[in-house]
């Protein structure tokens, strides 16, 4: 039982209350006593302290367990914690746990057992308060706890955010102590070691303040001078300071957008160009996107537009790491201007991984590869694939002949790696285009997805996945945009007519078929246009019987497939111009011949959809309604596919053979 303890002894205790759980009857009695003490006069600071950093913990685990008034408690305590503390060292290392590691290097400290001031980090003795950036040769308690409140600072901000405390004496304590901060990192240190100390710290007071500004908007304009200057004297230094600087000005404003503008252009096209290569830097950058992702869209709009390429690398170079990150951020790189580009990118990366690693000169890449490098060739491809800002180009030409030149890469294991994971991407690429895009826009989409499925640069087996996605592709794309049947005649009969298209990317062939005979219909679209019925019908009849004529056709179920799914689109087209029905009936003749008596199962199916497609299409009243019937939205059907199609043409067929046998 804790609570007989007192609170300097119950808090050794507080880490296995931690971990216990608070589904004790008694855990609201201890925390409210762990609250009486850290306002208590008498608590030791060591204590206060401890009781802290628990409470910090208990909010991060169930912020619900803390009411209102128990958070003002503990927020009026910041002002004090913060401004009033102790100017000079302690005379003895101080016996908390939490001091055992304040002991600085001595060559800032004068050899004396009386309290020697606290100086700053440039040797300069402390003048006006104590922070986390001073310097004691030894830390008294309550210098302690001020380290311990700063660290904290962010959490409790953000707490007094979402209970709406604006208490005068907090914010202006908070916003004094890490003003102060940040002129303490500004100045030069005497240890090298404190540089990056320094930058920690500079970092989380612009962080604090950006939350106490959400919180008080008042402070905004009390703050902003000192951000400016670090605008001009700092950047670029870092990363970490970097994204904490723009993140401030993304949510507060204060500068000129066209100025705000500029910085996260040298952000994005440089410093994270130059730097995606290092793990840490690609983790700010990627959290720094995704957290702002809403003010970068329609505050800054265009940066990410423009800047894509530059923060693909990052995923190419990381790609298990911001999978779903990218996930999230893809959408909002994506417009009618780059979605074209961005699908070009995607494909690529793989071969982007592989650019980087030649161009890098890492030690990894075979001699025999940068030896194939031609400077005056590849040199312009390169730069292409590397390239930081969009616009420039969708593709380039001569892709298929630098996918061989760094071809001994494929099985790099970052190409590896990327290859794997770019194809999720891709997915949440037509997700996305498939919500906000329009029938002209899918009609430029479309050509650069045919042109992929025969150019690719990838590991083994990424060829083929990535055919497998594109064809997936096909059946949604069709359905939500059917205009693009009449928009793309020329390209799609002109693919259609060509063997080794179907030889490369069978299962995209059948879908591209299926889709013709869907959605080439004056249900599904006013763009109707009978010559284009005329050509799509004449192209796949072409097929057909180019299919019939090989030995090989009803020996393989792929071949057979895409046969029975051919002489089905033929139907299709032929119901809506009568004038091709007996030449549909002559090639559903020759498909039934050639089906012969075989038992296997392939065949059996073909046999079977020829005799349900030559009845249907003996009988011109039931053909239109039900291979070419009208939309699901005008007949207000109750059910929400044409799953009970085949069930329909058998069961008319079945009649129909019976009238003719009574007959």
């Amino acid at each position: 039982m804790l609570l007989p303890l007192p609170p300097d002894q119950m808090v050794f205790f507080l880490p296995t209350l931690l971990v216990q759980g608070t589904d004790s009857h008694h855990y609201r009695e201890i925390l409210e006593k762990l609250l009486r003490a850290i306002e208590d006069n008498d608590t030791s600071y060591d204590t206060k302290c401890h009781i802290l950093l628990y409470l910090t913990q208990v909010a991060e685990a169930n912020r619900s367990l803390l009411t209102a008034e128990d958070v003002q408690a503990v927020l009026r305590q910041f002002p004090g914690w913060l401004l009033d503390c102790s100017a000079f060292s302690a005379k003895k290392l101080a016996p908390s746990s939490l001091s055992a590691s304040q002991q600085q290097t001595t060559s800032r400290f004068r050899r004396s057992e009386t309290p020697q001031p606290v100086y700053e980090m440039d040797g300069v003795v402390s003048q006006k308060m104590f922070t986390v950036l001073s310097c004691a040769k030894y830390n008294t308690p309550d210098q302690t706890l001020n380290i311990a409140t700063f660290s904290v600072l962010r959490q409790w901000t953000t707490i007094a955010v979402c209970h709406k405390y604006t208490e005068e004496r907090f914010v202006s304590a908070v916003r004094q102590y890490c003003l102060y901060v940040i002129g303490q990192s500004q100045k030069k240190p005497t240890q090298l070691e404190d540089v990056e100390a320094q930058k920690a710290c500079l970092v989380e007071a612009l962080h604090v303040l950006d939350t106490l500004c959400r919180l008080e908007k008042s402070v905004v304009q009390e703050v902003m001078p000192t951000i400016q200057r670090l605008v001009d004297a700092l950047y670029p230094s870092s990363v970490v300071v970097d994204t904490a600087l723009l993140q401030f000005l993304l949510c507060h404003g204060g500068m000129e957008q066209c100025r705000i503008e500029d910085l996260l252009a040298k952000f994005l096209g440089e410093v994270v160009a130059e730097s995606y290569r290092d793990d840490a830097v690609a983790l700010q950058v990627t959290t720094f996107v995704q957290e702002n992702l809403e003010q970068l869209c329609y505050d800054c709009s265009g940066v990410l537009e423009k800047y894509f390429p530059a923060l693909l690398k990052v995923f190419a170079w990381h790609p298990r790491h911001f999978k779903a990150a990218f996930s999230e951020i893809l959408p909002a790189v994506m417009s009618s201007k780059t979605s074209i580009e961005v699908f070009y990118c995607l494909v690529d990366l793989p071969c982007v991984v592989a650019t980087m690693l030649v161009e890098s000169k890492d030690p990894s890449v075979p001699t025999t590869v940068h030896s194939k490098i031609v400077p005056f060739t590849h040199a312009p491809m390169m730069k292409f694939v590397l390239r930081n800002t969009s616009g420039i180009g969708d593709t380039f030409a001569g892709a298929a002949m630098f996918h061989g030149v760094i071809a001994r890469l494929s099985t790099h294991p970052r190409v590896v790696q990327c290859s794997e994971n770019v194809l999720s991407l891709l997915t949440s690429f037509v997700s996305t285009f498939l919500e906000y895009a329009d029938a002209e826009l899918a009609s430029r989409l479309l050509p650069p997805i045919l042109e992929r499925l025969t150019i690719s640069y990838g590991s083994a087996g990424y060829a083929e996945k990535l055919r497998k996605a594109l064809a997936d592709v096909v059946p949604a794309l069709f359905k939500k945009f059917p205009e693009i049947t009449f928009l793309l005649t020329n390209e799609l009969v002109d693919y259609l007519s060509h063997t080794a298209n179907r030889n490369a990317a069978m299962e995209f062939f059948t879908n591209l078929v299926w889709a013709v005979g869907e959605f080439a219909s004056p249900n599904e679209t006013t763009l109707f246009n009978p010559k284009a019925i005329a050509e799509y019908f004449e192209v796949l009849e072409c097929v057909a019987f180019e299919l019939l004529g090989s030995s090989l056709t009803l020996q393989q179920p792929r071949l057979s497939r895409l046969l029975c799914v051919l002489i089905t689109s033929l139907a299709k087209l032929a119901v809506r111009s009568q004038d091709l029905v007996p030449r549909a009936m002559l090639c559903l003749a020759k498909s039934g011949q050639a089906c012969g008596d075989s038992r296997a199962a392939h065949r059996i199916i073909l046999a079977q959809r020829v005799r349900e497609l030559s009845t249907l299409l003996q009988t011109s009243g039931a053909a239109s309604s039900i291979l070419s019937p009208p939309t699901e939205d005008d007949l207000k059907r109750c059910h929400h596919g044409k799953s009970q199609l085949p069930a329909l043409v058998r069961v008319i067929g079945f009649l129909t053979t019976d009238e003719e046998a009574t007959e």
